[in-house]
Protein backbone atom coordinates (compact mmCIF):
# COMPACT_ATOMS: atom_id res chain seq x y z
CA UNK A 1 0.00 0.00 0.00
CA UNK A 2 2.91 2.14 0.87
CA UNK A 3 4.43 1.58 -2.23
CA UNK A 4 1.29 2.50 -4.64
CA UNK A 5 0.60 4.98 -2.28
CA UNK A 6 3.89 6.95 -3.08
CA UNK A 7 4.10 5.96 -6.96
CA UNK A 8 0.50 7.58 -7.17
CA UNK A 9 1.42 10.77 -4.36
CA UNK A 10 4.89 11.22 -7.10
CA UNK A 11 2.38 11.94 -10.21
CA UNK A 12 0.40 13.72 -8.03
CA UNK A 13 2.48 16.19 -6.34
CA UNK A 14 4.80 16.58 -9.55
CA UNK A 15 1.41 18.03 -11.42
CA UNK A 16 0.65 20.40 -8.33
CA UNK A 17 2.84 21.14 -6.10
CA UNK A 18 1.87 21.45 -2.45
CA UNK A 19 -1.00 19.23 -1.83
CA UNK A 20 -3.00 18.12 1.15
CA UNK A 21 -1.25 14.51 2.70
CA UNK A 22 0.12 14.72 6.26
CA UNK A 23 -3.14 16.75 7.26
CA UNK A 24 -5.25 13.34 5.77
CA UNK A 25 -4.05 10.62 8.07
CA UNK A 26 -3.86 12.34 11.15
CA UNK A 27 -8.05 12.16 11.55
CA UNK A 28 -7.37 8.24 9.87
CA UNK A 29 -10.19 6.23 11.84
CA UNK A 30 -11.66 9.10 13.38
CA UNK A 31 -16.05 8.34 13.25
CA UNK A 32 -15.67 12.27 12.37
CA UNK A 33 -13.83 13.24 9.16
CA UNK A 34 -13.37 17.24 8.60
CA UNK A 35 -14.75 18.95 5.98
CA UNK A 36 -11.29 20.37 5.21
CA UNK A 37 -7.42 19.46 4.60
CA UNK A 38 -4.24 21.39 5.39
CA UNK A 39 -1.83 21.31 2.47
CA UNK A 40 2.05 20.18 3.17
CA UNK A 41 4.74 21.88 1.07
CA UNK A 42 5.96 19.78 -1.68
CA UNK A 43 9.32 19.60 0.06
CA UNK A 44 7.41 18.14 3.11
CA UNK A 45 5.39 15.53 0.39
CA UNK A 46 8.89 14.06 -0.72
CA UNK A 47 10.52 14.02 3.24
CA UNK A 48 6.93 12.15 3.85
CA UNK A 49 7.31 10.22 0.85
CA UNK A 50 10.54 8.82 1.50
CA UNK A 51 10.03 7.60 4.80
CA UNK A 52 7.06 5.54 3.40
CA UNK A 53 9.36 3.86 1.23
CA UNK A 54 11.88 2.89 4.11
CA UNK A 55 9.09 1.64 6.04
CA UNK A 56 7.52 -0.30 3.05
CA UNK A 57 11.26 -2.01 2.73
CA UNK A 58 11.56 -3.02 5.93
CA UNK A 59 7.67 -4.55 6.31
CA UNK A 60 9.15 -6.38 3.07
CA UNK A 61 11.76 -8.06 4.85
CA UNK A 62 9.84 -9.10 8.32
CA UNK A 63 5.71 -9.58 6.96
CA UNK A 64 4.69 -13.17 6.44
CA UNK A 65 1.19 -12.70 4.82
CA UNK A 66 0.65 -13.90 1.00
CA UNK A 67 -0.08 -11.42 -1.57
CA UNK A 68 -0.74 -13.38 -4.66
CA UNK A 69 -4.14 -13.14 -5.13
CA UNK A 70 -4.95 -9.46 -5.27
CA UNK A 71 -0.98 -8.29 -6.43
CA UNK A 72 -1.54 -7.00 -9.76
CA UNK A 73 1.45 -5.34 -9.66
CA UNK A 74 4.37 -8.06 -8.70
CA UNK A 75 2.42 -11.41 -8.29
CA UNK A 76 3.39 -11.30 -4.43
CA UNK A 77 7.44 -11.60 -5.37
CA UNK A 78 8.23 -9.05 -2.42
CA UNK A 79 12.06 -8.75 -4.03
CA UNK A 80 10.15 -7.22 -7.03
CA UNK A 81 8.18 -5.16 -5.05
CA UNK A 82 11.60 -4.02 -3.21
CA UNK A 83 13.50 -3.11 -6.12
CA UNK A 84 9.82 -0.83 -7.64
CA UNK A 85 10.24 1.17 -3.90
CA UNK A 86 13.99 1.59 -4.65
CA UNK A 87 13.29 3.10 -8.10
CA UNK A 88 10.92 5.20 -6.99
CA UNK A 89 13.51 6.54 -4.30
CA UNK A 90 15.92 6.92 -7.03
CA UNK A 91 13.64 9.04 -8.99
CA UNK A 92 12.70 10.96 -6.22
CA UNK A 93 16.74 11.54 -5.76
CA UNK A 94 17.29 12.81 -8.88
CA UNK A 95 14.04 14.96 -9.07
CA UNK A 96 15.74 16.30 -6.02
CA UNK A 97 19.33 17.07 -7.04
CA UNK A 98 18.86 20.97 -8.02
CA UNK A 99 17.07 21.91 -4.10
CA UNK A 100 19.42 19.18 -2.05
CA UNK A 101 21.85 17.50 -3.97
CA UNK A 102 23.34 15.91 -0.35
CA UNK A 103 20.30 14.63 0.36
CA UNK A 104 19.72 13.19 -3.55
CA UNK A 105 23.39 11.37 -3.25
CA UNK A 106 22.73 9.70 -0.17
CA UNK A 107 18.94 8.45 -1.09
CA UNK A 108 20.78 7.44 -4.68
CA UNK A 109 23.18 5.43 -3.40
CA UNK A 110 20.79 3.82 -0.72
CA UNK A 111 18.25 3.21 -3.39
CA UNK A 112 21.55 1.43 -6.43
CA UNK A 113 23.19 -0.73 -3.69
CA UNK A 114 19.83 -2.57 -2.59
CA UNK A 115 18.58 -2.88 -6.61
CA UNK A 116 16.50 -1.44 -8.93
CA UNK A 117 14.26 -3.19 -11.97
CA UNK A 118 17.09 -4.13 -14.52
CA UNK A 119 15.07 -6.70 -16.74
CA UNK A 120 11.14 -7.03 -15.66
CA UNK A 121 8.88 -4.00 -16.39
CA UNK A 122 5.91 -4.12 -14.27
CA UNK A 123 2.35 -4.06 -15.98
CA UNK A 124 -0.81 -4.41 -15.74
CA UNK A 125 -2.16 -7.17 -17.51
CA UNK A 126 -6.20 -7.68 -16.72
CA UNK A 127 -7.72 -6.72 -19.33
CA UNK A 128 -8.63 -3.75 -18.29
CA UNK A 129 -9.60 -0.70 -20.50
CA UNK A 130 -6.42 1.03 -22.35
CA UNK A 131 -6.87 4.92 -21.89
CA UNK A 132 -4.45 5.70 -24.38
CA UNK A 133 -6.51 3.76 -26.87
CA UNK A 134 -9.24 4.83 -25.96
CA UNK A 135 -8.31 8.92 -26.50
CA UNK A 136 -6.83 8.21 -29.93
CA UNK A 137 -10.01 6.16 -31.33
CA UNK A 138 -12.14 9.33 -29.64
CA UNK A 139 -10.29 11.58 -31.67
CA UNK A 140 -8.78 13.57 -28.40
CA UNK A 141 -5.29 13.02 -28.93
CA UNK A 142 -2.53 11.85 -31.43
CA UNK A 143 0.89 11.07 -31.70
CA UNK A 144 3.19 14.22 -30.66
CA UNK A 145 5.03 15.56 -33.69
CA UNK A 146 8.48 16.02 -31.60
CA UNK A 147 8.33 12.05 -30.49
CA UNK A 148 7.59 11.32 -34.41
CA UNK A 149 10.22 13.16 -35.35
CA UNK A 150 12.56 11.85 -33.37
CA UNK A 151 12.16 8.42 -33.86
CA UNK A 152 11.96 8.54 -37.34
CA UNK A 153 15.06 10.93 -37.10
CA UNK A 154 17.38 8.82 -35.07
CA UNK A 155 16.02 5.42 -36.69
CA UNK A 156 13.96 3.92 -33.90
CA UNK A 157 12.78 1.16 -34.00
CA UNK A 158 10.16 1.97 -31.46
CA UNK A 159 8.48 4.13 -34.00
CA UNK A 160 6.85 1.11 -35.72
CA UNK A 161 5.53 -0.52 -32.30
CA UNK A 162 4.41 2.83 -30.71
CA UNK A 163 2.04 4.18 -33.62
CA UNK A 164 0.84 3.20 -37.12
CA UNK A 165 0.93 5.17 -40.17
CA UNK A 166 -1.55 7.47 -41.13
CA UNK A 167 -4.87 5.68 -40.08
CA UNK A 168 -7.03 8.16 -42.69
CA UNK A 169 -6.68 9.66 -46.29
CA UNK A 170 -5.26 13.31 -45.70
CA UNK A 171 -6.63 15.78 -48.15
CA UNK A 172 -6.84 19.32 -48.79
CA UNK A 173 -9.00 21.51 -46.77
CA UNK A 174 -12.56 21.10 -47.99
CA UNK A 175 -11.59 18.62 -50.03
CA UNK A 176 -14.93 16.01 -51.41
CA UNK A 177 -14.79 12.38 -51.47
CA UNK A 178 -15.65 10.96 -55.24
CA UNK A 179 -19.29 10.03 -56.19
CA UNK A 180 -20.68 6.98 -57.32
CA UNK A 181 -24.38 5.38 -58.58
CA UNK A 182 -25.40 3.04 -56.02
CA UNK A 183 -26.94 -0.02 -56.80
CA UNK A 184 -30.14 1.86 -57.17
CA UNK A 185 -28.66 5.03 -59.29
CA UNK A 186 -28.03 7.06 -55.97
CA UNK A 187 -24.55 9.23 -56.17
CA UNK A 188 -23.03 8.14 -52.98
CA UNK A 189 -19.39 8.87 -51.72
CA UNK A 190 -16.96 6.51 -52.91
CA UNK A 191 -15.32 4.09 -51.03
CA UNK A 192 -12.11 1.68 -51.51
CA UNK A 193 -12.15 -2.63 -50.78
CA UNK A 194 -10.97 -1.80 -46.99
CA UNK A 195 -14.24 1.50 -46.67
CA UNK A 196 -11.75 4.19 -47.29
CA UNK A 197 -13.10 7.30 -48.91
CA UNK A 198 -11.55 7.69 -52.33
CA UNK A 199 -10.45 11.61 -53.50
CA UNK A 200 -9.21 12.77 -56.82
CA UNK A 201 -5.57 11.95 -57.28
CA UNK A 202 -4.98 15.74 -56.98
CA UNK A 203 -6.74 16.50 -53.40
CA UNK A 204 -4.45 13.81 -51.66
CA UNK A 205 -1.71 15.58 -49.57
CA UNK A 206 1.79 14.60 -50.19
CA UNK A 207 4.40 13.36 -47.45
CA UNK A 208 6.78 16.02 -46.97
CA UNK A 209 10.06 13.61 -46.64
CA UNK A 210 8.83 11.08 -49.92
CA UNK A 211 6.68 12.93 -51.64
CA UNK A 212 4.07 10.21 -51.55
CA UNK A 213 0.10 10.86 -51.56
CA UNK A 214 -1.19 10.57 -48.23
CA UNK A 215 -3.73 7.95 -49.25
CA UNK A 216 -4.29 5.78 -45.65
CA UNK A 217 -1.11 3.72 -44.19
CA UNK A 218 1.14 5.55 -46.54
CA UNK A 219 3.34 7.35 -43.44
CA UNK A 220 4.49 8.40 -39.80
CA UNK A 221 2.98 11.29 -39.19
CA UNK A 222 2.51 13.60 -35.17
CA UNK A 223 0.76 16.28 -34.42
CA UNK A 224 2.27 19.73 -33.56
CA UNK A 225 1.59 20.56 -30.31
CA UNK A 226 -0.52 23.09 -29.29
CA UNK A 227 -1.88 23.88 -32.86
CA UNK A 228 -5.88 24.82 -33.92
CA UNK A 229 -7.07 21.48 -35.07
CA UNK A 230 -10.55 22.28 -34.46
CA UNK A 231 -13.58 20.06 -33.53
CA UNK A 232 -13.87 16.35 -34.05
CA UNK A 233 -13.43 15.06 -36.82
CA UNK A 234 -9.98 17.10 -37.69
CA UNK A 235 -7.72 16.56 -39.97
CA UNK A 236 -5.35 15.57 -37.20
CA UNK A 237 -7.01 13.10 -36.17
CA UNK A 238 -5.85 11.19 -39.82
CA UNK A 239 -2.04 11.32 -38.82
CA UNK A 240 -0.44 8.51 -37.06
CA UNK A 241 -2.71 6.35 -35.09
CA UNK A 242 -2.09 4.43 -31.82
CA UNK A 243 -0.55 0.32 -32.54
CA UNK A 244 -2.23 -1.17 -29.97
CA UNK A 245 -5.98 -2.49 -28.47
CA UNK A 246 -8.41 -1.89 -25.83
CA UNK A 247 -7.24 -4.53 -23.77
CA UNK A 248 -3.39 -3.76 -24.02
CA UNK A 249 -1.46 -4.33 -20.68
CA UNK A 250 -0.72 -0.71 -18.96
CA UNK A 251 2.23 -0.09 -18.02
CA UNK A 252 3.14 1.28 -14.29
CA UNK A 253 7.09 1.11 -13.92
CA UNK A 254 10.00 0.08 -16.96
CA UNK A 255 12.76 -1.18 -16.36
CA UNK A 256 14.77 0.67 -18.71
CA UNK A 257 14.15 3.92 -16.35
CA UNK A 258 15.57 1.86 -13.86
CA UNK A 259 19.47 1.75 -16.23
CA UNK A 260 19.08 5.37 -17.38
CA UNK A 261 18.51 6.69 -13.51
CA UNK A 262 21.33 4.40 -12.57
CA UNK A 263 23.18 6.22 -15.67
CA UNK A 264 22.45 9.83 -14.38
CA UNK A 265 23.41 8.67 -11.25
CA UNK A 266 26.78 8.19 -12.23
CA UNK A 267 27.08 10.70 -14.28
CA UNK A 268 26.66 13.29 -11.30
CA UNK A 269 28.21 11.02 -8.67
CA UNK A 270 31.07 8.83 -10.32
CA UNK A 271 31.62 5.55 -8.61
CA UNK A 272 27.98 5.54 -7.13
CA UNK A 273 28.13 2.10 -8.75
CA UNK A 274 29.68 -0.17 -10.36
CA UNK A 275 28.93 0.09 -13.84
CA UNK A 276 30.31 3.34 -16.30
CA UNK A 277 27.84 5.87 -17.80
CA UNK A 278 27.90 4.09 -21.06
CA UNK A 279 27.29 1.00 -20.22
CA UNK A 280 24.20 2.04 -18.29
CA UNK A 281 22.61 4.25 -21.10
CA UNK A 282 23.28 1.39 -24.12
CA UNK A 283 21.49 -1.17 -21.24
CA UNK A 284 18.73 1.30 -20.92
CA UNK A 285 17.91 1.26 -24.66
CA UNK A 286 18.66 -2.28 -25.28
CA UNK A 287 16.29 -3.40 -22.51
CA UNK A 288 13.73 -0.69 -23.69
CA UNK A 289 13.65 -1.95 -26.91
CA UNK A 290 13.61 -5.76 -26.51
CA UNK A 291 10.51 -5.47 -23.78
CA UNK A 292 8.67 -2.76 -25.71
CA UNK A 293 8.48 -5.47 -28.48
CA UNK A 294 8.04 -8.39 -26.20
CA UNK A 295 4.96 -7.01 -24.38
CA UNK A 296 3.93 -4.60 -27.25
CA UNK A 297 4.13 -6.67 -30.50
CA UNK A 298 0.86 -9.00 -30.42
CA UNK A 299 -0.94 -5.90 -29.34
CA UNK A 300 0.41 -3.30 -31.92
CA UNK A 301 -0.40 -5.97 -34.59
CA UNK A 302 -3.82 -5.93 -33.97
CA UNK A 303 -4.11 -1.94 -34.01
CA UNK A 304 -2.51 -2.29 -37.49
CA UNK A 305 -4.96 -4.90 -38.52
CA UNK A 306 -7.28 -2.48 -36.93
CA UNK A 307 -6.44 0.54 -39.07
CA UNK A 308 -6.18 -1.90 -42.34
CA UNK A 309 -2.58 -2.06 -42.50
CA UNK A 310 0.38 -3.87 -43.40
CA UNK A 311 3.02 -4.94 -40.76
CA UNK A 312 6.31 -3.20 -41.70
CA UNK A 313 8.64 -5.19 -43.55
CA UNK A 314 11.49 -5.66 -40.81
CA UNK A 315 8.28 -5.88 -37.49
CA UNK A 316 9.85 -9.47 -36.74
CA UNK A 317 13.27 -8.00 -36.18
CA UNK A 318 12.44 -5.23 -34.94
CA UNK A 319 14.28 -5.97 -31.37
CA UNK A 320 16.81 -8.20 -32.39
CA UNK A 321 20.63 -7.45 -31.39
CA UNK A 322 21.65 -6.83 -34.91
CA UNK A 323 18.73 -4.19 -35.04
CA UNK A 324 19.40 -2.89 -31.38
CA UNK A 325 23.35 -2.66 -31.75
CA UNK A 326 22.94 -0.02 -35.27
CA UNK A 327 20.42 1.78 -33.11
CA UNK A 328 22.95 2.60 -30.19
CA UNK A 329 25.80 3.23 -33.22
CA UNK A 330 23.59 5.56 -35.13
CA UNK A 331 24.97 9.25 -35.67
CA UNK A 332 21.77 10.50 -37.05
CA UNK A 333 19.40 13.11 -35.39
CA UNK A 334 15.80 14.18 -34.86
CA UNK A 335 14.25 15.04 -38.43
CA UNK A 336 12.12 18.67 -38.71
CA UNK A 337 8.96 18.68 -38.97
CA UNK A 338 6.84 20.04 -42.17
CA UNK A 339 3.01 19.66 -41.92
CA UNK A 340 1.44 18.20 -44.94
CA UNK A 341 -1.09 20.86 -45.29
CA UNK A 342 0.60 23.02 -47.59
CA UNK A 343 -2.63 25.88 -47.48
CA UNK A 344 -1.51 26.62 -43.50
CA UNK A 345 2.01 27.96 -45.82
CA UNK A 346 4.13 26.59 -42.82
CA UNK A 347 2.70 27.87 -39.48
CA UNK A 348 3.03 24.31 -38.13
CA UNK A 349 6.92 23.50 -39.30
CA UNK A 350 9.66 23.44 -36.43
CA UNK A 351 13.44 22.96 -37.14
CA UNK A 352 14.91 20.18 -35.44
CA UNK A 353 16.11 21.35 -31.87
CA UNK A 354 17.80 17.25 -31.10
CA UNK A 355 20.97 17.12 -32.70
CA UNK A 356 22.71 14.79 -30.64
CA UNK A 357 22.36 11.76 -31.88
CA UNK A 358 22.13 8.39 -30.02
CA UNK A 359 25.84 6.96 -30.55
CA UNK A 360 27.32 8.03 -26.83
CA UNK A 361 30.31 10.25 -26.76
CA UNK A 362 32.58 9.76 -23.72
CA UNK A 363 34.10 12.79 -24.52
CA UNK A 364 31.02 14.94 -24.43
CA UNK A 365 30.12 17.58 -21.64
CA UNK A 366 28.27 16.45 -18.93
CA UNK A 367 25.51 18.66 -20.19
CA UNK A 368 25.39 16.90 -23.42
CA UNK A 369 25.95 13.09 -21.98
CA UNK A 370 23.04 14.12 -19.55
CA UNK A 371 20.56 15.29 -22.73
CA UNK A 372 21.29 11.50 -24.51
CA UNK A 373 20.35 10.09 -21.44
CA UNK A 374 17.01 11.49 -20.76
CA UNK A 375 16.13 11.70 -24.37
CA UNK A 376 15.96 7.86 -24.62
CA UNK A 377 14.43 7.71 -20.68
CA UNK A 378 11.82 10.38 -22.60
CA UNK A 379 11.47 7.74 -25.23
CA UNK A 380 11.68 4.83 -23.08
CA UNK A 381 8.91 5.63 -20.90
CA UNK A 382 6.04 6.10 -23.26
CA UNK A 383 3.24 6.25 -22.35
CA UNK A 384 4.27 7.24 -19.08
CA UNK A 385 3.42 10.95 -19.35
CA UNK A 386 3.48 12.65 -16.34
CA UNK A 387 7.12 11.06 -15.75
CA UNK A 388 8.51 12.20 -19.02
CA UNK A 389 6.94 15.39 -18.29
CA UNK A 390 8.53 15.95 -14.68
CA UNK A 391 11.71 15.29 -15.96
CA UNK A 392 11.40 17.40 -19.09
CA UNK A 393 10.85 20.47 -16.62
CA UNK A 394 13.81 19.39 -14.62
CA UNK A 395 16.37 19.31 -17.03
CA UNK A 396 14.99 20.83 -20.36
CA UNK A 397 15.19 17.46 -22.01
CA UNK A 398 14.44 16.47 -24.48
CA UNK A 399 14.01 19.55 -26.42
CA UNK A 400 10.38 20.05 -27.21
CA UNK A 401 9.02 22.11 -30.31
CA UNK A 402 7.19 25.29 -29.28
CA UNK A 403 3.32 25.60 -29.38
CA UNK A 404 1.89 27.47 -32.02
CA UNK A 405 -0.80 29.14 -30.69
CA UNK A 406 -0.56 30.18 -26.61
CA UNK A 407 -3.71 30.81 -25.06
CA UNK A 408 -2.67 31.85 -21.84
CA UNK A 409 -1.96 35.19 -21.90
CA UNK A 410 1.06 35.52 -21.08
CA UNK A 411 0.75 32.73 -18.12
CA UNK A 412 2.14 29.79 -19.63
CA UNK A 413 6.18 30.56 -21.63
CA UNK A 414 6.24 29.60 -24.99
CA UNK A 415 9.59 28.46 -24.71
CA UNK A 416 9.34 26.70 -21.23
CA UNK A 417 5.52 25.34 -21.67
CA UNK A 418 3.34 24.69 -18.75
CA UNK A 419 5.47 23.97 -15.33
CA UNK A 420 2.40 22.68 -13.28
CA UNK A 421 -1.34 22.24 -13.18
CA UNK A 422 -3.91 24.45 -11.30
CA UNK A 423 -5.97 22.92 -8.93
CA UNK A 424 -9.38 21.95 -9.38
CA UNK A 425 -12.50 24.27 -9.18
CA UNK A 426 -13.98 21.53 -6.65
CA UNK A 427 -10.87 22.09 -4.26
CA UNK A 428 -11.30 26.13 -4.50
CA UNK A 429 -14.63 25.54 -3.29
CA UNK A 430 -14.88 22.72 -0.99
CA UNK A 431 -11.24 23.32 0.50
CA UNK A 432 -11.27 27.07 0.52
CA UNK A 433 -9.41 28.28 3.21
CA UNK A 434 -6.83 25.64 2.93
CA UNK A 435 -6.08 25.98 -0.69
CA UNK A 436 -5.58 29.83 -0.41
CA UNK A 437 -2.58 28.19 2.33
CA UNK A 438 -2.03 25.86 -0.29
CA UNK A 439 -0.98 28.45 -2.71
CA UNK A 440 1.10 30.16 0.03
CA UNK A 441 2.95 27.75 -0.04
CA UNK A 442 3.22 26.65 -4.14
CA UNK A 443 4.78 30.82 -3.90
CA UNK A 444 7.15 29.79 -1.50
CA UNK A 445 8.49 27.33 -3.16
CA UNK A 446 8.61 28.79 -6.40
CA UNK A 447 11.25 30.37 -8.45
CA UNK A 448 11.68 32.27 -11.29
CA UNK A 449 9.20 34.96 -10.66
CA UNK A 450 6.17 33.48 -11.91
CA UNK A 451 4.10 33.06 -9.17
CA UNK A 452 0.26 31.98 -8.01
CA UNK A 453 -2.11 28.84 -9.20
CA UNK A 454 -1.55 28.86 -12.57
CA UNK A 455 0.64 26.73 -14.95
CA UNK A 456 3.64 28.88 -15.68
CA UNK A 457 4.18 28.68 -11.69
CA UNK A 458 7.83 26.26 -11.23
CA UNK A 459 7.26 23.76 -8.21
CA UNK A 460 10.00 22.79 -5.71
CA UNK A 461 12.35 21.20 -7.52
CA UNK A 462 12.06 22.95 -10.39
CA UNK A 463 14.72 25.77 -9.95
CA UNK A 464 14.87 28.40 -12.34
CA UNK A 465 17.93 29.42 -10.54
CA UNK A 466 19.49 26.51 -10.75
CA UNK A 467 21.68 24.44 -14.03
CA UNK A 468 21.40 21.00 -14.40
CA UNK A 469 25.01 20.77 -13.12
Amino acid sequence: MRIVQTYNLLDFTDAYGPVPFLSVFKTAGDPVQPSSFAYDTQKAVYEAMLEDLDTALQGLKTETAGMNTYDIWCGGDRALWAKVANQLKLRIALRMVKVDPAQAETVARAAISAGVLEDKDILISKGFENEMWLMFNWGDCGANASLVTMLKGFKDPRLKLYFTKNTQPIVKPGAKPLQVPDKDGKMVDKKDDDGFLVYAEEDYLTDPDTGEKLKPGTAYIGIPAGCAIGGKPNQYSNYSGWAGTFSMPQPIMFAAEGWFLRAEAELRWPGIGSEDVKTLYENGIRTSIKNQYAYRKSYAEQGYSEFKQSLPEDWNTLADDATIDAYIAGETVQTDYTDPNTALNGAYNSKALNLLSVKWDSGASKEEQLQRIITQKWIAVFPLSTEAWAEYRRTGYPKLFQVKQNASNGVISTELGPRRLPYSDTEINANTAEYNKGVELLNSEASGGTSGDNAGTRLWWDRADKGNF
